[in-house]
C-alpha cells in the first residue's frame, strides 16, 4: 500500500515496458526501440511509466499508463503532434484501470473506423494509502492537484509558510516527453468515480483544459441538502462504529469517506512547531511550519489520530457543521462560484460530458443529478448521458465502462481543435 506522503511531481521517467504487442504498422514495431537516453520503448498497446515523486522519506512513484496510437514512433526523429486526453481513476483504482477495460482496443478501432482523432491518452493513478486522493492537495495525503497541473507551488498554499519553488507538474512533463499539441485547445480531461470530481475540479480551476467528462462521480457531496456523502456517513458509517474509524476491515464505504477525510479536513496542528524537512528533487527545503490552529478545530473528537484527518461527526455520532464547512469548501458548486483562480468563466461555455446511471455506488447518482440541477440555475452548458446496463450488465461505470469509454472518445475527439494538415 503507498503511503501517505507530501509529494510534489517532477519528471517522467520510464520504469517498466509491457511485452505481447502486435505489429499494428511499421512504424509501431514490435521489437523494442531505445531513444537517445537507453530507455526501452514498446510503442504498443502502451507505455507504463512512473511519475516520480519526491517525499520527506517515502521515495515513492505514481504509476502512469499512455496510450500512444498508430503511428507513433518516439525515434522517427518527426513523429506527427497528438492532442491529449486525461483519464483520471476511481476509488482504489490503478493506472490501469482503463486499459484493464479495453482502453487500447477501444482507441484503435475508433482511430481505424475514422471514428476520432488520433490521440495520447494519459491514465494516471490518484490512489491514496485510503483508496482515493479526491485529486485535491493534502497535509495527510500529498500535492496531487499541484502535481497534475503546476509548475510553480508555493508552499503557503499549502502549510502557511511564504516559500515558493519551481519543479515540473505532470502535464508539462508529458509534453515535453510526448509529440503533444500542447495548447488548451487540444489538451481534456476525464475521469469516472472520484476520477470525475478530479476532471471537474481540475477544469473549474485551471485553464488548461477545453473538455471535461465525469462518470458517476461525486460532484455535489450534500445532494439536496442532506443527501450524497452526509446520508452516506449517516447510513453506513456512524450506526454502530467504532471510534476511531477502523479502516483495516476494507469496507468501501468506510474508506471512501476516511478518505475524503483525509483530502478535505486533514489536521495541519499536528504539524505545530515542527521542523519539517521537504526533500523535492534537487531542491532541500527546510520549512518550519508555524502555530496553523485557526485554520481548523482543536476539537479532538472528530479526529482520526491514525489518518490525521477530521471526519465531520464526532465519535457519538453528532454532526459537526464546522468539519463539515471544511468539506463543502472543496464542493464543486463552492469552487465555481469563489472562482478563486478566475477561471470559472472557461468552465462555464466548456464542452462537458456527464454519464450517471440510476442507484449508482456511493449515491453518486444523486450527486451528479444536483451538480446538473446547479448548472442549469447558473447557464453553465453541458451534455448528459444515461446509461441502463444491460441483461448481463449492471449500469455501473465498472462493468459498463468498455462503452463508456467509446461515448468519451468520441465526444472528446469532436472538441479536440487539431490544426489541418497534421
Amino acid at each position: 500500500m503507498k503511503r501517505q506522503y507530501i509529494f510534489y511531481v517532477l519528471a517522467i521517467l520510464i520504469v517498466a515496458v509491457v511485452a505481447g504487442c502486435t505489429d499494428k504498422t511499421a512504424d509501431n514495431p514490435t521489437r523494442p526501440v531505445y531513444d537517445e537516453n537507453g530507455y526501452v520503448w514498446y510503442p504498443q498497446p502502451y507505455h507504463y511509466e512512473a511519475v516520480m515523486m519526491t517525499t520527506n522519506g517515502d521515495g515513492g512513484s505514481k504509476g502512469l499508463a499512455v496510450y500512444t496510437p498508430f503511428g507513433y514512433n518516439p525515434n522517427s526523429g518527426g513523429s506527427r503532434p497528438y492532442p491529449v486526453l486525461y483519464l483520471l481513476t476511481p476509488f482504489r483504482q490503478d493506472e490501469l484501470y482503463y486499459f484493464k477495460r479495453g482502453l487500447d482496443k477501444v482507441a484503435d478501432r475508433l482511430i481505424e473506423e475514422g471514428k476520432i482523432e488520433p490521440m495520447i491518452i494519459v491514465c494516471v493513478d490518484g490512489q491514496s494509502q485510503l483508496g482515493a486522493s479526491f485529486y485535491t492537495n493534502s497535509l495527510a495525503q500529498g500535492l496531487f492537484f499541484t502535481g497534475l497541473v503546476k509548475d510553480t507551488i508555493f508552499i503557503d498554499d499549502f502549510v502557511g509558510v511564504p516559500v515558493q519553488f519551481t519543479g515540473y507538474s505532470l502535464i508539462t512533463a508529458i509534453d515535453s516527453r510526448y509529440p503533444t499539441l500542447d495548447d488548451r485547445e487540444n489538451r481534456a480531461i476525464a475521469g469516472v468515480g472520484v476520477g470525475g470530481y478530479g476532471a471537474m475540479k481540475l477544469a473549474i480551476e485551471t485553464d488548461l483544459f477545453s473538455a471535461a467528462t465525469a462518470v458517476n462521480a461525486p460532484l455535489d457531496f450534500d445532494g439536496t441538502g442532506s443527501g450524497g456523502f452526509r446520508s452516506l456517513m449517516q447510513n453506513y458509517v456512524i450506526p454502530g462504529m467504532t471510534w476511531p474509524v477502523d479502516t483495516s476491515l476494507g469496507d468501501e464505504v468506510t474508506s471512501l469517506m476516511v478518505s475524503a477525510a483525509a483530502a478535505f479536513a486533514p489536521h495541519p496542528t499536528a504539524l505545530n512547531g515542527a521542523l519539517t524537512h521537504y526533500e523535492l528533487d534537487q531542491y532541500n527545503l527546510r520549512v518550519f511550519v508555524p502555530s496553523v490552529s485557526s485554520y481548523l478545530t482543536t476539537d479532538s473528537s472528530t479526529l482520526l489520530t491514525a489518518h490525521n484527518a477530521h471526519m465531520p461527526f464526532n465519535s457519538s455520532g453528532t454532526w459537526n457543521n464546522f468539519i463539515w464547512g471544511q468539506w463543502m469548501a472543496h464542493n464543486l458548486d463552492s469552487l465555481y462560484v469563489n472562482d478563486a483562480y478566475g477561471t470559472a468563466s472557461g468552465f462555464t461555455a466548456m464542452p462537458k460530458l456527464l454519464i450517471y446511471s440510476d442507484d449508482a455506488k456511493f449515491n453518486y447518482d444523486e450527486q451528479m443529478n444536483s451538480f446538473m440541477q446547479f448548472m442549469n440555475g447558473n447557464a453553465i452548458t453541458y451534455t448528459a448521458e444515461k446509461f441502463q446496463g444491460s441483461g448481463r450488465l449492471d449500469g455501473s461505470a465498472s462493468n459498463y465502462i468498455y462503452d463508456l469509454l467509446e461515448d468519451i472518445l468520441i465526444f472528446h475527439s469532436e472538441h479536440f481543435d487539431v490544426p489541418d494538415g497534421i
